[in-house]
């Protein structure tokens, strides 16, 4: 489920990019900048301003956007969850729940940004 949560981020904030930038979709594909999964550069690109603890978030996500793409779980459980956030969690389920309110919090704001 997490890793629709970053599927979801990045497709927001590509959406919020193309808005600003309509060139970077061309008729033979799309410009570089839409091509990475870094979420911070991606927020970054869009011009957001985010606090501290939401660019934890979002690069928890990417982390968890990149190893999802090719295989079901963590290669490397302990790598994933001795952050910040999943301090004490015994599965990476429990790692994110935590920061659940957090991730809505910060989508709705990035959800205002597309009229």
């Amino acid at each position: 489920m997490l890793s629709f949560v970053g599927f979801c981020f990045r497709k927001h904030t590509k959406g919020i990019l193309i808005l600003k930038h309509p060139e970077y979709i061309k008729t033979n594909g799309v410009d570089k900048q839409l091509t990475i999964h870094d979420l911070n550069a991606l927020v970054d690109k869009c011009g957001i301003t985010l606090n501290k603890t939401e660019r934890k978030i979002l690069g928890r996500l990417t982390k968890d956007i990149l190893w999802r793409q090719r295989y079901p779980i963590p290669l490397n459980l302990k790598r994933m969850i001795l952050t910040e956030f999943g301090v004490g969690a015994t599965n990476i389920i429990d790692a994110h729940f935590p920061n659940l309110d957090k991730m809505n919090k910060l989508f709705n704001k990035l959800e205002k940004l597309i009229p």
